[in-house]
């Protein structure tokens, strides 16, 4: 029997939910990239039900909302619950994408409309993350200082 070309292949070990987040982020990409039609509707639904399960996942182990931010600028938490708040929103929504791909509506109905919801909340996902890491990266450098 001969071995495959992706049989020698060891899939990639996922560090954290952050990780697997962000690579779901990109599937999502991938899949509107492509323009949905029937079959990129019924790639979609999982891909988001992964994405919405890890993100609450990621929820639960999380200590609190960048409590690391808080505990060395508490100051900042006006920031901070402006982006808690953001990420409820963010929740919210994916849900509410979650179920109209479930409603089951004729493609030509459904896909240009659910592409353009889609793209949005991905994009504000995507500045959302970022602006989550700025807040951190900035206690980080506010922390260490800058050298003379």
């Amino acid at each position: 029997m001969s071995m495959g070309t992706t049989d020698g292949i060891k899939p990639a070990r996922i560090e954290s939910e952050d990780q697997l987040i962000w690579l779901l982020m990109g599937d999502v990409a991938e899949i509107l990239d492509d323009g949905l039609d029937a079959e990129n509707i019924s790639w979609l639904g999982p891909v988001l039900d992964v994405l919405m399960e890890t993100m609450a996942c990621q929820q639960r182990n999380e200590t609190g909302y960048l409590t690391e931010v808080l505990v060395e600028f508490p100051n900042w938490s006006s920031q901070v619950d402006r982006l808690r708040s953001e990420r409820s929103a963010l929740d919210r929504s994916l849900e509410d994408l979650q179920a109209r791909i479930r409603w089951s509506l004729p493609v030509d109905m459904l896909a240009f409309r659910l592409q353009v919801q889609v793209r949005n909340w991905l994009n504000r996902m995507q500045l959302h993350r970022c602006e989550e890491r700025e807040l951190v990266q900035a206690v980080w450098y506010n922390d260490i200082g800058t050298c003379d």
